[in-house]
């Protein structure tokens, strides 16, 4: 969040989003909304999306368990909203499931500069292998939406065939 910006929906609702005019490079080009077009700022929460976290919440309702491709949320009209976390309720644990992907597992950003930059982009890819066959594959997006953006369509693609470049042409 870009404290240059006057305006800002997330910070003070209502106020509107002085960032949707003019100097937009490194805001959401996926799930934006008219109130808000920044980011998730985490490079972690994209590689856990990929791998299939899961956050432990405790609160005053109890405990529950949401997948962290279900944790955050997108922006709409209350952009201040991060979460899906209830008043009062609080993270307790990430968990991460048994490794399906334990050699095969990767991230990337590509950035402006190769330190302290914010990233342009960044992608997280776990892809499960047998006999040379990608048999599962999970790819996350970061720095284009507001949350880390699963790409099931080329999941789906992915899956069943050989580890070579054919499938991506």
């Amino acid at each position: 969040m870009d404290t240059a910006f006057a305006m800002c929906n997330k910070r003070a609702p209502g106020s509107g989003c002085g960032a949707r005019e003019g100097y937009n490079r490194i805001h959401a080009i996926l799930g934006m909304s008219n109130a808000c077009i920044a980011v998730n700022p985490s490079d972690m929460n994209v590689a856990l999306v990929a791998l299939g976290a899961v956050v432990q919440l405790s609160g005053p309702k109890g405990a529950r368990r949401i997948r962290i491709a279900d944790f955050h949320r997108l922006r709409g009209a209350t952009p201040q909203v991060d979460t899906i976390l209830l008043p009062a309720e609080l993270i307790t644990s990430v968990d991460l499931p048994p490794p399906l992907f334990p050699r095969h597992a990767r991230d990337i950003k590509v950035r402006d500069r190769g330190s302290y930059a914010f990233a342009l982009v960044s992608v997280a890819a776990a892809l499960g292998m047998s006999d040379g066959t990608m048999r599962q594959a999970r790819i996350a997006l970061g720095d284009v939406a507001y949350k880390p953006w699963r790409v099931p369509a080329a999941e789906r693609m992915l899956a069943g065939q050989p580890l070579d470049d054919a499938p991506l042409a």
